[in-house]
């Protein structure tokens, strides 16, 4: 159920361009006093949290910043060297985001730049069919600041980048309801399925059955455990949203998702960003009435489209409602792993070392690995040139990058300084300052 990065930006020639989206993620609380009405038509069996844009993939057209090009050119040649310092510089500073810049692009955009918010993707293309730039705002961020506040954060970056022309045109869009129900997701056959796709699939996590995918291409659905996937996705914030929903563990949260793809978007009338957010809910009703149904199968009856609905799906498919929950997670902007996380893979070479050598005491044997493994990098200075600090030290660096947080010493590109110098030499030489 993870996002693909390798999405297909759309054409902004023949595509207005749109920018001004708002999320919304209603919560629905355990007494209906907040949020979007509820819309539970048979109490306990299911019940909403939360509904919004899961992630967002963004088409801007406009131009690359000629000034801004050699220092992205530099970095992009300093994140394929081999030496770990010269990669751990190959960041680029932005309105408070530390952004890795990445040693490949892709066909169409040579440059590509990713924090724990945004993955951006630039064109040096002056093609008018060629996005200037093709963007992915992540869960977290949305869900942090809110859709519009989030994209409107996304075109304050890209001014330091690019000269946009006009709003960004939308290429994907994720909506999603979480909820919770009484109903197994694997209580139905695949036949109670009616779908104009042909694909259907089912997952499972080890014996567990985790979910359905149905569809392929510019549209698919997903209906999966989220509490399930999240133990291995770590997206933790969201179980305090959930709480402030009426959610108590260890129930299971259930998330409804569909990907919809620019092809499909524009056919509903969702073509430039600014027409997202007033469709959204007339997308949401076609997606779960026009082209996908969880129904009752009758086995007397042949015509599949007379078939009703299940109840799961009648309170599903009145799950966008109006309004805006106002919770909130913070933003973290780094993609740094958890102290759990570091904990645990501390712990995994640490006991596999004391099971080797027998030893009990970890921090005794914490010392001794240290010990050695120092010695093993030094064995090899004659050859690399580095000891074992010097190792340490670069590999630090480089993840540094990697996790979009600071390093001593360790500089970045600052676009901000680089358009600001741009313009006033421009000024300048133009008699204008």
């Amino acid at each position: 159920m993870n996002e693909s990065e390798n999405e297909r930006p759309g054409d902004v020639s023949s595509q207005p361009a749109g920018c001004a989206r708002h999320e919304q993620t209603a919560g629905l609380a355990a007494d209906g006093a907040s949020g979007a009405p509820p819309t539970n038509r048979a109490p306990g069996n299911c019940k909403v949290l939360r509904y919004g844009i899961d992630s967002l993939y963004l088409s801007y057209p406009g131009q690359i910043r000629a000034e801004i090009v050699p220092a992205l050119e530099r970095a992009r040649e300093q994140a394929q060297s081999r030496n770990e310092f010269e990669q751990a510089k190959a960041r680029v500073s932005l309105l408070d985001h530390l952004f890795e810049v990445k040693d490949k692009g892709s066909k169409l955009f040579r440059y590509v730049i990713e924090d724990g918010s945004y993955r951006i993707q630039l064109s040096r293309s002056s093609s008018k069919r060629t996005p200037v730039a093709y963007c992915k705002i992540s869960s977290q961020c949305l869900t942090a600041l809110g859709v519009e506040q989030a994209v409107s954060q996304l075109g304050l970056i890209l001014t330091a980048l690019a000269d946009l022309h006009g709003e960004p045109n939308v290429s994907r869009a994720d909506l999603f309801a979480d909820f919770t129900t009484t109903y197994a997701i694997d209580s139905w056959e695949r036949d109670a399925w009616v779908c104009r796709a042909k694909y259907l699939g089912t997952h499972s996590i080890g014996d567990v059955f985790s979910g359905w995918s149905i569809g392929q291409g510019d549209l698919l659905a997903r209906l999966y455990d989220k509490t399930l996937e999240i133990r291995s996705s770590g997206k933790t914030y969201l179980l305090a949203l959930w709480q402030q929903a009426g959610w108590a563990s260890p129930q299971r949260v259930y998330r409804l998702e569909y990907q919809f793809r620019n092809l499909v978007l524009k056919e509903l009338s969702v073509g430039p960003y600014s027409s997202l957010l007033p469709n959204c809910a007339a997308v949401w009703r076609y997606a779960t009435a026009a082209w996908l149904r969880l129904t009752i199968p009758n086995p007397d009856d042949s015509t599949k489209s007379r078939w009703p609905n299940h109840p799961l799906w009648d309170d599903l498919a009145q799950a966008w409602g109006e309004g805006e929950d106002g919770a909130r997670v913070p933003l973290v902007k780094d993609r740094a792993p958890s102290e759990e996380a570091l904990f645990r893979n501390f712990l995994a070479p640490l006991s596999s070392y004391m099971a080797i050598t027998g030893m009990t005491d970890p921090l005794i044997a914490s010392e001794r690995l240290y010990r050695e493994t120092s010695a093993y990098f030094d064995s090899f200075f004659f050859m690399t040139g580095e000891d074992f600090l010097a190792v340490a030290r670069g590999r630090a660096a480089r993840k540094a990058k990697e996790f979009n947080v600071p390093y001593p010493d360790i500089p970045s590109i600052d676009a901000e300084a680089i358009q600001a110098a741009a313009r006033e030499a421009y000024l300048k030489a133009t008699g204008r300052d």
